[in-house]
């Protein structure tokens, strides 16, 4: 690079700094905000849903002790064995997979072999013909200019095994039907062999679908629903959550057990009927505990569910709480 160019491109960072200020969040949040709000869609239509609330138990399970997972993107609980909880850190991050109790404990950690994560959003487990499976989804595009994202599968590691890089089974990429999307809700779907993606800033709120196991060609997703949106949180909240009040009414992950379509926003869950997909879901109240990125059902049960958050500027606290649905004791 030319000496003159370099110097150039440091004088403008530096005004940048000066003028945005010099904290890392803020500067980046200054600076890059208008194009990652642009199209946060902010309905003042869509009213609330207590009258389809849920009744739940929220319980606090634990902090995540491994501090290498600073941001619990994605949450998928183990298909082989009760207990286990598997998660992924978000983009700018290494290709990696992190298992960890119900608690948070740290169970170890796992390489993924030929694999370059762009931007790691949600995950899901699953069992096929007799063998268990975790599927990452590179779908996370903040910006928009992601043509075609991704994503990978890859069998359930042992516990125990920890040293022992995993290879990549198989790995799709794919088109959305009507452009760029972010999204970080993902669910797999085994009985009709799809894998499901909710888009995040836009209305309507749509599921798309694209095939589990490979195929051959191009490959475009297919629109399979438009849902009932969950509430966005306006203008008129900003005074008491500040600028973030325009992003937790957004989806930021999903799972699916039977007819339970799961899905958790920034602040609270909903709970969707899978067969009626266009009435309104039920809402879960959460604690308003941290930034909210993933959620999971429990080993072998739609009864129970993990949400975890990620670590405020990667180095705070990260926890996991359980949904108790009304009916199920302690």
């Amino acid at each position: 690079m030319p000496l003159k160019l370099a110097s150039i491109i440091f004088a403008v960072t530096v005004l940048l700094f000066l003028l945005l200020g010099w904290h890392s969040d803020t500067f980046l949040y200054r600076a890059f905000g208008p194009l990652l709000e642009r199209n946060i869609a902010i309905d003042e239509g869509i009213k609330g849903l207590s009258s389809y609330s849920e009744p739940a138990r929220i319980v606090w399970r634990g902090d995540i002790q491994n501090n290498e997972l600073r941001e619990s993107s994605g949450l998928a609980y183990s298909t082989r064995q009760k207990g286990i909880l598997w998660s992924i850190n978000d983009s700018f991050s290494d290709a990696e997979v992190f298992a960890l109790s119900e608690t948070g404990k740290d169970l170890g950690k796992w390489r993924i072999n030929d694999v370059d994560p762009r931007d790691w959003e949600g995950m899901d487990s699953f069992r096929l013909n007799g063998r268990n499976y975790l599927l990452i989804a590179d779908t996370g595009d903040n910006l928009l200019l992601r043509k075609s994202v991704s994503f990978l599968v890859f069998e359930e590691p042992y516990l125990g095994s920890s040293s022992e890089d995993i290879d990549v089974s198989w790995q799709t990429n794919f088109e959305f039907p009507d452009g760029p999307k972010d999204v970080e809700a993902v669910a797999v779907d085994t009985i009709k062999g799809r894998v499901l993606f909710l888009n995040k800033r836009e209305l309507p709120l749509r599921l798309y679908s694209v095939p589990l196991l490979p195929s051959a060609g191009k490959i475009i997703a297919e629109n399979e629903a438009e849902l009932v949106p969950v509430p966005r949180y306006r203008s008129s909240l900003e005074s008491l959550y500040g600028r973030t009040a325009k992003y937790l009414g957004l989806p930021t992950g999903m799972d699916l057990f039977e007819d339970r379509l799961l899905i958790t926003t920034y602040r609270n869950a909903y709970l969707y009927d899978y067969d009626a997909l266009d009435k309104p879901p039920r809402e879960i109240v959460l604690p308003f505990s941290g930034q909210r990125e993933a959620i999971t059902f429990g080993f072998e049960s739609g009864e129970f569910a993990y949400v975890s958050r990620e670590r405020e500027k990667g180095t705070q606290v990260a926890d996991i709480f359980e949904i108790r649905f009304s009916h199920q004791s302690d």
